[in-house]
């Protein structure tokens, strides 16, 4: 069987066949996926990998068109493999084109030693293969070995969080999502973990409590608010665009911009960490793909200066625990550097024009959960859902809520602005 999947600016979509003995693509495959997947006739930057062959392929939409039409020429994606490397004082990843065998050869072996400049013993560190069709993870001393032509046995996948971190997400089920500055100890002793807004919540001064929550500070990434304490220092700087037409006080950022890059990891991050927080909450993500499928040709390469800043962000501050929201988009990138994900508007919705709250949906569900799964398999990792509804909306609520628990989401009931104390999943 080949499994086969589309990945578009609107989503991810999975299907498979039986494929014949051909190891490659064959212009008949390709026929059935446009035919199953009823692919747009032009998509920019859209890619369809084929995960079951003997060697995964990786190709354009246009090259997949062209196959179909038994042509042999077409642009095509350079089969590359992403490579993290852990260590206690920090993170690193680097990229390289890879071979056709799905497994770690001594050549790439080499490769990696030399691009991460022969590294010298290091206990405890590893490695991990991301890009190829089974994750695979060993340590430093069997990568030298693997270099040298000897045979290694690979180590078992990672845990959903890295061991070098002091805080895990695989334990949390009961969260909360609150914007305002007022959190009881009752409250705190509901949760095990608590995503606030760190100039109204300062971590170190709350009263403790017998089963103190990780609280995770919130960070926009992708947009800047006319009220935040470093407006003053970035107003009018280039990188600051227009308005965001549903929140009218955020203005969107150019996250290709070092400018602004920098001052998040120099200025916003350590005003955060001078409050006692361990753990960073990545807002906005979704302002790269907008701009970007909005306006491909002046807004190109936001989604990677995206992936680009949280990585940044993983490797300066490796202790931390990271949280994205939303950037569904991104997520197969973004996943080696963050510890789980935050999802809105998956099965509830806020409708800003006619101000009332409903499903979302169900096409834009399913999308969504595609991403989700795929997430959730390729990483190990948590999903946490906030389901947007009014306490008195019973019958949407309990949809949204079964809903999570059969996809294994862990869930948390608000109204969409945040400021009140919504409801905690049992």
């Amino acid at each position: 069987m080949a499994t086969v999947t589309i990945f578009t600016p609107l989503g991810v979509k999975t299907i498979t066949f039986q494929h014949d003995a051909d190891p490659h693509v064959t212009a008949a495959e390709a026929q059935l996926v446009l035919e199953k997947f009823g692919a747009p006739k032009t998509c920019e930057g859209c890619r369809v990998i084929f995960d079951s062959y003997n060697s995964r392929e990786e190709m354009s939409l246009v090259r997949l068109q062209a196959l179909a039409r038994g042509e042999t020429s077409g642009p095509t994606v350079k089969p590359t493999a992403s490579v993290t490397f852990f260590t206690p004082q920090g993170v690193r990843t680097i990229t390289f084109a890879r071979d056709l065998d799905p497994k770690v050869t001594q050549v790439e072996a080499r490769l990696v030693l030399e691009k991460l400049g022969q590294p010298g013993v290091c206990e405890g560190c590893y490695v991990l293969f991301d890009s190829y069709h089974n994750r695979q993870r060993m340590s430093l001393a069997a990568l030298r070995a693997l270099s040298e032509g000897q045979t290694v046995s690979l180590e078992p996948p990672p845990p959903a969080t890295s061991p070098l971190k002091t805080s895990s997400l695989a334990s949390v089920h009961q969260w909360l999502c609150y914007y305002g500055d007022n959190l009881s100890p009752s409250v705190l002793s509901q949760v095990q973990m608590a995503i606030v807004e760190s100039e109204a919540i300062v971590p170190a001064a709350m009263v403790s409590t017998p089963t103190k929550p990780l609280f995770v500070a919130y960070l926009s990434l992708g947009e800047v608010n006319q009220n935040s304490w470093y407006w003053p220092e970035i107003q009018g700087a280039p990188y600051i665009l227009e308005r965001n037409p549903n929140w009218p006080e955020e203005r969107l950022i150019d996250v290709r911009s070092q400018e602004w890059q920098n001052f998040v990891l120099t200025k916003i991050i350590p005003r955060i960490l001078q409050k006692g927080y361990t753990a960073l909450f990545f807002d906005t993500l979704d302002t790269a793909q907008h701009l970007e499928t909005t306006h491909p040709q002046q807004w190109g390469g936001s989604q990677k200066a995206m992936v680009e800043l949280a990585r940044k962000i993983r490797e300066r501050y490796p202790q931390l625990t990271l949280l994205a929201n939303n950037g569904f988009s991104l997520l197969d990138t973004l996943g080696p550097f963050i510890d789980g994900v935050v999802v809105e508007d998956l099965y509830t919705r806020y409708d800003f024009e006619k101000k009332t709250y409903g499903r979302t949906p169900s096409e834009v569900t399913k999308l969504k959960e595609g991403f989700l799964q795929k997430f959730q398999h390729d990483f190990n990792k948590p999903v946490f859902v906030i389901n947007y509804a009014r306490p008195e909306d019973k019958e949407l609520i309990h949809y949204a809520e079964g809903e999570c628990r059969d996809h294994g989401f862990r869930y948390y009931r608000a109204t969409v602005d945040l400021m009140s104390i919504g409801t905690v999943s049992p």
